[in-house]
């Protein structure tokens, strides 16, 4: 939930990798305006990326690898210059 985030918004760095997780990706990550690096890999995400991933405009690296992710990059995701 989007509460427990809400701590965290100076975050740069995030890894919840080997993890196992299942579903979608949690749009709640966006509020984490300040993530350089996000590591997800090696869960069993599934789905699209979140639309509002596209604030995170910060986010020098994201490796979602090993997962089920699907679907293209939509067009909001412009904003990330640094990755």
């Amino acid at each position: 939930p989007e509460v427990y985030f809400e701590q965290l918004t100076a975050l740069e760095y995030f890894e919840i990798s080997h993890n196992a997780f299942t579903g979608p990706l949690p749009a709640e990550l966006s509020i984490l305006t300040q993530l350089r690096f996000l590591f997800m890999n090696g869960n069993r995400f599934s789905g699209s990326l979140p639309v509002s991933y596209a604030e995170l405009f910060r986010l020098e690296l994201l490796n979602l690898e090993h997962n089920e992710i699907t679907g293209t990059l939509p067009p909001e995701y412009g904003n990330w210059s640094k990755i």
